[in-house]
Order: C-alpha cells, then structure tokens, then sequence
C-alpha cells in the first residue's frame, strides 16, 4: 500500500506538514515584525516610534507618567 511513498509510509510527509503548521500559525497569530525607531523616556513623558519592518507603517506611542 504504501509503495507510491519510497516505503517510508507517512513519514517522509511529517517534516512539511510540521513547517507549513508553523508558518501558517505564524501567519494567523497576526504577530508583526516591528523594528524601534525611536525611544525617549523623560521624568514626565515616555515617547517611542516603532517601524513595522513588513509594511513600512510607522507607529508613534507618546504617554505620560
């Protein structure tokens, strides 16, 4: 039965099948690959500028202490 497979059954399948499982869960969890651009922290106010490194989309953080 398992011939059409070399005799090595399903497990030649089980390294792609593992890889493309993270890939797509990678894909999915909507993780983003952001890169800081700029930090300043100051004793009344916090400023960070993060870059999505994907998209080019740049993100400005201004808070207060």
């Amino acid at each position: 039965m398992w011939k059409h497979f070399g005799g090595r059954g399903l497990q030649g399948f089980a390294g792609p099948i593992v890889i493309g499982a993270c890939c797509g869960a990678a894909a999915l969890s909507g993780c983003e690959r952001k890169e800081r651009v700029l930090d300043v922290k100051t004793p009344h106010d916090n400023v960070t500028v993060d870059r999505n490194i994907d998209t080019g989309k740049i993100e400005i953080d201004a808070k207060k202490k």
